[in-house]
């Protein structure tokens, strides 16, 4: 599984040795970081999808932090580690869903709820945060394989949300446009619907 995931996470991910898990002496995929990401992601797409999150003012600002705390790691003073990478990279992942969750959640159907709670999406996170390093440090070859279909999994689901992302994109855009071009078009449905509503 290994050699067929290398070359695809290869071109995104700089795989530096020294900075790559290696749960039962079976190298992930990617580096510490990108895995705390992709995992990330994937819990966080899961209790959005799950919770429903209100994304208020707050939750935004929160999760803009998460997204700005990589940038700490740039600056060689800062000190890291294997599992600081990880832990970044998780926090990082739950930031950019909570920008691009909005356009998916848009399209499902809701879901009531009774569990709607700020503990349970943070537990959520919490959980996350210690997953990634906790498989790599004791998993072992089956941690290994567990990470590997995470890690997998998350970078399915952060394409998917950017597909849907662009793709609400070009459909806000085509209707901004149609209403550019043709501003009564509206006007002359809904008149040929009253006219002849069968």
């Amino acid at each position: 599984m290994y050699k067929l995931l290398l070359p695809i996470f290869s071109a995104v991910c700089g795989e530096n040795p020294q900075h790559v898990w290696s749960p039962g002496g079976q190298p992930l995929p990617c580096c510490q970081r990108c895995a705390g990401l992709y995992v990330g992601a994937l819990v966080a797409t899961a209790l959005h999808l799950w919770l429903r999150p209100r994304i208020s003012k707050g939750f935004l600002q929160l999760h803009a932090l998460f997204l700005l705390q990589l940038g700490l790691f740039v600056f060689p003073y800062v000190p890291t580690s294997p599992v600081l990478r990880s832990i970044s990279g998780s926090l990082f992942g739950f930031g950019v869903v909570a920008f691009l969750a909005p356009a998916i959640l848009d399209w499902c159907p809701p879901i009531s709820v009774s569990l709607l709670s700020a503990r349970v999406y943070v537990a959520g996170l919490a959980g996350c945060l210690g997953l990634v390093p906790a498989a790599a440090e004791w998993g072992g070859r089956p941690g290994a394989l567990v990470l590997m279909c995470l890690v997998l999994a998350g970078a399915v689901v952060l394409a998917a949300l950017a597909c849907a992302n662009l793709a609400r994109c070009f459909l806000a855009f085509a209707s901004r446009l149609s209403r550019i071009i043709n501003p009564l078009a509206p006007a002359r449905v809904r008149a040929r619907w009253r006219q002849n509503p069968g």
